[in-house]
């Protein structure tokens, strides 16, 4: 580039070209300005934090929480479109899919976000039906989608557990974990490593409020259950384990991520089936009053492969082999309280002897003495103080043992001996009672004290609770 020397234009004589016009291709150098320090976006403008009507706006916490990751995904987001040249708020501005609002995008993002935070302390919130997701994968591209998805993931994984504050705002069980019907307490999932799958089943398993789900028992029913998905859920089946395609592809959905029972209805009958025939299971295993499940092994086995129905199957077979194999019983004798019968029985037959005279005494037919299966020696006897309406008092004896779930021993003889009867013989009489509905053995003299057998307490709280009708 040439440039003009003013200072030769003053010697006008010169008629020298060069000597006018300066010839080199030296540039001169531009003047520097000082550059603004640039702040960034404040991406917080575009959204109204407090815009959602629940609870959870008024715990800072909370809030917190979600303007932190809403804010290192909009960081992430920028430096992604910077690669490819584009302007992130421009994008998400002028947006013609949201023409009738210019931060609507901005807000949607914002709620997605939000969602999944409460969804990673309640696992049951529904995160799949949002408008807002549906309104994300229209207007963003898949790799832009990506980076909201890496961010956010690596975002909940680093979450500390739940604080008291979220613990009372969310309805938490002690462990942080949410209050499901299948584990209310959460020790369940506290004690046993669950994988996501196991998760992802439960929550999309319609609930059962039958009595052993209220006991002890639950716990097994929920093993028992899962043990079948996992046979369900096995690499073995190279077709699928059901019939059907579109149920497998059910089944491969829960396997991926929770779903709605009440919006799969056409599909969960077969998991209502599997959950019936676990607990029924479980039941038989603790000798308790058995469920229907007829109708229900009739439904599994016309949906699912024959394999996959006989190992289920199987599986119970065996778990109820082990549970009902007898033990040998040991008797136990215990020599001081043999001693004391045989006094006590020496006793009797002296006075009876007595009253009867040594003859007439010995025509009669001898008393027979058996040692109990318990500990001690009993004489089965009747007389006339004996209430007249006897179930009436095995009834009200059990109702009290119910109750109070045990007796003293000292306490019932007393009892028994003021209405002529002998403490062995009453237990039994009380046994033979409830005979016809347990078929065993119920109520137990352990010690110094009168227990039901823990195999029956739920099944014989339920007989009282319907006042013996099964008996009448």
């Amino acid at each position: 580039m040439k440039f003009i020397r003013y200072d030769a234009v003053k010697n006008w004589k010169s008629n020298n070209l060069e000597d006018i016009i300066d010839v080199t291709d030296e540039i001169p150098e531009k003047i520097q300005f000082a550059k603004p320090i640039d702040k960034g976006i404040d991406w917080l403008e575009f959204v109204e934090v407090d815009r959602y009507y629940d609870e959870l706006v008024y715990s800072s916490e909370f809030q917190e929480l979600v303007t932190s990751l809403y804010l290192e995904v909009m960081k992430a987001l920028e430096h992604h479109f910077e690669k490819r040249r584009k302007n992130l708020r421009k994008f998400m501005r002028r947006s013609t899919t949201y023409a009738f609002d210019n931060n609507y995008l901005f807000q949607a993002l914002f709620k997605y976000l939000r969602t999944h935070i409460i969804y990673h302390y309640l696992p049951s919130y529904d995160t799949y039906s949002s408008y807002d997701t549906y309104l994300l994968e229209q207007a963003f591209e898949p790799t832009d989608l990506n980076v909201i998805s890496a961010v956010m993931e690596q975002f909940l994984k680093d979450l500390p557990p739940a604080s008291p504050e979220f613990r009372q705002l969310f309805g938490l069980t002690e462990y942080g974990t949410e209050e499901v019907w299948w584990d209310m307490d959460g020790k369940y999932r506290e004690e046993n490593d669950m994988t996501q799958v196991q998760l992802n089943i439960m929550q999309s398993t319609t609930p059962r409020t039958t009595k052993p789900w209220l006991g002890e028992h639950k716990d097994e029913i929920v093993s028992l259950y899962l043990n079948y998905w996992e046979i369900i859920t096995s690499d073995k089946w190279e077709e699928g384990p059901t019939r059907s395609d579109k149920r497998n592809r059910f089944i491969y959905r829960i396997v991926k991520r929770p779903l709605n029972p009440s919006a799969e209805n056409k599909y969960h009958r077969f998991m209502s089936s599997l959950l019936k025939i676990a607990e029924n299971t479980i039941r038989k295993k603790h000798k308790m009053r058995q469920i229907k499940v007829e109708a229900d092994e009739d439904n599994l086995s016309r949906r699912f492969r024959k394999a996959v129905f006989e190992a289920i199957m199987a599986h119970n077979a065996s778990l109820i082999e082990v549970a009902t194999k007898k033990q040998p019983k040991v008797i136990r004798l215990n020599p001081t309280k043999i001693s004391d019968s045989q006094k006590d029985l020496s006793s009797v037959v002296n006075m009876i002897s007595d009253f009867v005279g040594e003859d007439d005494f010995e025509e009669e037919e001898q008393v027979e003495v058996e040692v109990s299966e318990v500990t001690e020696v009993t004489e089965v006897t009747e007389t006339k103080d004996q209430p007249v309406d006897e179930n009436q008092t095995y009834k009200e004896f059990v109702r009290r043992l119910v109750k109070e779930t045990s007796l003293g021993v000292s306490e019932v003889a007393e009892t028994c001996r003021e209405n002529g009867m002998l403490l062995n013989a009453f237990i039994q009489a009380v046994n033979q009672f409830l005979y016809d509905a347990f078929e065993d053995q119920v109520v137990l003299v352990e010690g110094d004290e009168i227990v039901v057998d823990e195999f029956y307490i739920d099944e014989l709280n339920e007989l009282v609770e319907n006042d013996f009708s099964e008996l009448d």
